[in-house]
């Protein structure tokens, strides 16, 4: 377990040897869980999972039986089933380097020179956070994170990032609102994507809240992904004098 500033303790990490599933050790470490947290006057408990992992039918059975019952949705993975079929049907969308439209390369420094320009335009507050470009600069994927400018106005961007040698994640896209009935957001996905080599696995991460990129998903991205999510679980410890 491990707190980190003012969050919930956190559950890191949980496992049970293959031989010894299924015979109650789960259930008998869970409850020891609670146990210590009693003793250390931890009111809350909060554990990070994914659904793509195998065998989380079974956890979330556990996490149940156990009581853990307020779940939500933190994330979406929405994880390209065949990175070239996906790559050709972009290729009809890749047009932006036409009349004032241009496309840049987005490096670690013209990152940090956009945020500054985010910062202190009216627009800049119109960008969430999980899309914002000065994220995780030091996995930044800079073959296909891309600018998008009109008459040297920014319109948009699309940040990527390798997480491991064979994994390349979309983290981040926007539209300027005023520009969002171009197409832009297919159209830079589709470029940054002809960009990546196609042995590389691809995977978009969406927040629940993220509308736009959801309409995203259910417009060009279903048909040619499989989707998962990070759920987190909450739980009030019992049993705790105040």
């Amino acid at each position: 377990m491990r707190q980190e500033g003012r969050r919930p303790w956190e559950i890191k990490s949980f496992c049970i040897a293959k031989r010894y599933r299924g015979s109650g050790h789960a259930s008998q470490l869970m409850a020891y869980i609670e146990q210590v947290c009693r003793v250390r006057q931890i009111r809350k408990l909060g554990i990070i999972y994914k659904t793509i992992w195998p065998d989380h039918e079974k956890w979330e059975h556990l996490l149940e039986k156990s009581n853990w019952h307020n779940v939500k949705t933190d994330l979406h993975y929405v994880v390209i089933k065949n990175v070239q079929k996906f790559k050709q049907s972009m290729v009809i969308h890749c047009n932006l380097n036409t009349l004032d439209y241009k496309l840049a390369l987005l490096s670690p420094e013209k990152i940090k020179a956009l945020s500054i320009q985010i910062s202190s335009e009216s627009w800049g507050t119109d960008v969430p956070r999980d899309v914002h470009p000065a994220q995780y600069i030091e996995r930044l994927y800079s073959p296909s994170s891309l600018l998008l400018t009109y008459k040297d106005e920014v319109v948009g961007w699309i940040v990527l990032h390798r997480l491991h040698a064979s994994l390349i994640q979309v983290t981040g896209l926007f539209i300027r609102e005023k520009y969002r009935k171009n197409n832009f957001s297919i159209a830079l996905v589709a470029e940054a994507t002809r960009r990546i080599d196609s042995d590389n696995k691809v995977h978009f991460v969406i927040k629940p809240d993220n509308k736009p990129m959801l309409d995203f998903y259910h417009k060009y991205l279903r048909n040619y992904s499989h989707i998962y999510e990070r759920r987190i679980r909450l739980k009030t410890i019992k049993g705790i004098e105040n």
